[in-house]
C-alpha cells in the first residue's frame, strides 16, 4: 500500500477524502474497505462530488464515510490524502490549497500502478486505445499457459484496484490510460505506447500543448516505447532506439529516415517485426478480422508492446482471432435490407473518419452529442467524401452543420437535424436505401444526454430493433 498506508499509519486521525463518487470514486472506496479499515479502525473517509445528489448506494452504511456534495462540496478540505478522479482537475484552487498545507494527492490509477508487481503494458492515444489494450490482452491471454493471470482495465471501464491484493510478478496487466489519468501521472510500465494525437478534450484542457502533454506522461518510465511513425504529433515524442509502427513506410525508408530501431511495418501486404536488419513475418494484413487501416495500426501497436515478451507466432494467434470491442462498427440487425452499425465509441472527428473509410458504400451517418471543444471540418470533409446522407442530434449538431457548410458541402449530401435521439435514428433509417449502412458513428462524447457511450449505444440498438 505504499504511501498510502505510511502517510495514514503515521497520522494521530487518518483521513482521505475522495473526490468524485464515478466509477474512479467507488473503487477507491472499495479498496480502502477492503484493506485499510479493517486494520485502522479511526480511519474517516469524506466522499466529495460536485452534482448536488444522494450519497450513492455503494457508499451508504459505511459509519466512516461522510457524503458531502454541491456548491460547497470541496469546503473544508483538510484530509491527509486526496484521491483525485479523472474529471476533476488538479489545480483546482481548493487542490492547490491543499496541497500546499502538506496533502498528498493522488489516484486511483496511481495506486494501482505504484503498488502492481505484475508487468504493465500502458496505451494512450486519441483514437484506437480501447481497441490497442484489448488486442493486447488477447495476445496475452493467447500466452497464457495458466501459471499466470491476465487483467484488462483502465480508461477501459474497469477500475483492478480490488484485484490488486490478488496480483503476483507472474501476472500481466494491460492499462488504457486517458490524460485524464495522465495529466499528473508518470506510470512506470514494461511497455506504452501513444497511438496518436488529434484534437481532443479541448473543453477540460487548456490547450493543445497541454493535452499533448498529458498524453507524453505515459513514455518517461517505459522499458519499452512504442509511437507511430504515421503521426507527426506522435512522431514528434519519439527518442532513438524507440519502437515504431507503420502502415506507410517500408522498413527501409523508416531505418533511413529514423535510425536502427525496431520496427512493426508492412512487407508486400505482410505485417512483420523488423530489427537489426532481419524481418519476422507475422500475419497477412488482409487476414486481419477487422476491416480499415485504423485496426491495422492498432494491431501493430500491440505487437510493439508485446515485442521480446510473446512469440511472433502467438502474436499471429492472438490477432486473428480477435474480433473488436463492444459497440464499435458493431453489426446490430438488418431491416428492410438496410444494415444497422453500432459504433457509438467512436467519440472523435478522427475515429468517424476512420470508421467511414473502412465502411463500404455510402452510409447513412448519424453524428452529434456533447462538446469537447474540438474542430468538426476534420469530420465535415470525411462526411462529404464518404457519407451518403448525414443526420445530426445532440449538443453538436448545430456546429457540425456550420463545420459542414464551412467546407462547402453538395446540396446532393442530405442534411438533417433531429433534435431527439431516437427521432434521429427512425429518420436516418428511412433515409438509407436498401443495401447501404445506417451507422451510428457520433464523433463525439455522449454526456449531453446519456450516462455513457454504452448507453448511447443501448438505445440506438433498441431503437433499429423496434424498426419495421
Amino acid at each position: 500500500m505504499g504511501v498510502l498506508w505510511q502517510t495514514l499509519k503515521d497520522v494521530k486521525k487518518p483521513r482521505v477524502a475522495i473526490l468524485g463518487a464515478g466509477l474512479s470514486g467507488k473503487a477507491v472506496l472499495d479498496y480502502l474497505s477492503q484493506t485499510i479499515a479493517p486494520v485502522l479502525s479511526d480511519l474517516r473517509v469524506s466522499l466529495r462530488d460536485e452534482k448536488d445528489r444522494p450519497c450513492p448506494d455503494w457508499a451508504k452504511n459505511r459509519p466512516w464515510v461522510e457524503w458531502r456534495c454541491g456548491e460547497n462540496w470541496l469546503s473544508d478540505l483538510s484530509e491527509t490524502i486526496l484521491f483525485r478522479s479523472p474529471g476533476i482537475r488538479p489545480d483546482l484552487p481548493e487542490l492547490t490549497r491543499a496541497t500546499k498545507a502538506g496533502a498528498v494527492m493522488t489516484s486511483e490509477i496511481a495506486l494501482l500502478c505504484r503498488n502492481c508487481p505484475s508487468r504493465i503494458y500502458a496505451v494512450t492515444g486519441s483514437d484506437g486505445k480501447t481497441t490497442t489494450s484489448a488486442m493486447t490482452h488477447a495476445v496475452l491471454q493467447a500466452a497464457c499457459d495458466g501459471t499466470h493471470r491476465v487483467y484488462l482495465g483502465g480508461n477501459i471501464g474497469r477500475s483492478l484496484l480490488c484485484d490488486l491484493p490478488h496480483m503476483t510478478a507472474c501476472d500481466r496487466v494491460v492499462l488504457e490510460l486517458s490524460s485524464f489519468q495522465l495529466c499528473d501521472f508518470y506510470p512506470h510500465t514494461r511497455a506504452a505506447a501513444v497511438l496518436n494525437l488529434t484534437e481532443n478534450h479541448l473543453n477540460w484542457h487548456t490547450s493543445m500543448e497541454e493535452y499533448r502533454q498529458a498524453k507524453a506522461h505515459i513514455l518517461p518510465h517505459a522499458k519499452r516505447r512504442v509511437l507511430s511513425a504515421d503521426d507527426p504529433a506522435t512522431l514528434s515524442m519519439a527518442q532513438p532506439g524507440d519502437c515504431l509502427f507503420s502502415t506507410e513506410m517500408p522498413p527501409d525508408a523508416l531505418w533511413q529516415q529514423y535510425g536502427r530501431r525496431p520496427l512493426v511495418c508492412l512487407c508486400e501486404g505482410t505485417v512483420c517485426l523488423c530489427e537489426n536488419g532481419e524481418t519476422t513475418p507475422v500475419f497477412a494484413a488482409k487476414d486481419l478480422p477487422l476491416p480499415g487501416v485504423h485496426h491495422l495500426r492498432d494491431a501493430m501497436a500491440a505487437m510493439g508492446l508485446l515485442w521480446g515478451d510473446v512469440s511472433p507466432e502467438v502474436m499471429r494467434a492472438g490477432l486473428l482471432s480477435f474480433h473488436g470491442v463492444p459497440h464499435r462498427m458493431q453489426k446490430v440487425t438488418t431491416v428492410g435490407g438496410v444494415v444497422c452499425v453500432d459504433s457509438s465509441i467512436d467519440t472523435t472527428p478522427a475515429r468517424t473518419a476512420a470508421t467511414l473509410a473502412a465502411t463500404p458504400g455510402r452510409p447513412t451517418v448519424i453524428c452529434g452529442g456533447s462538446d469537447k471543444g474540438v474542430s468538426y471540418l476534420p469530420l465535415a470533409r470525411a462526411l462529404i467524401a464518404r457519407a451518403g446522407c448525414v443526420v445530426l442530434t445532440g449538443q453538436t449538431r448545430d456546429a457540425i452543420r456550420r463545420a459542414l457548410t464551412e467546407e462547402n458541402c453538395p446540396p446532393e449530401l442530405p442534411v438533417v437535424v433531429c433534435e431527439d435521439f431516437e427521432e434521429a435514428v427512425r429518420v436516418a433509417f428511412s433515409l438509407t436505401p436498401p443495401g447501404e449502412t445506417l451507422l451510428l458513428s457520433p464523433a463525439c462524447a455522449s454526456f449531453d444526454r446519456f450516462e455513457d457511450y454504452r448507453a448511447r449505444s443501448r438505445l440506438f440498438c433498441e431503437t433499429v430493433r423496434r424498426l419495421p
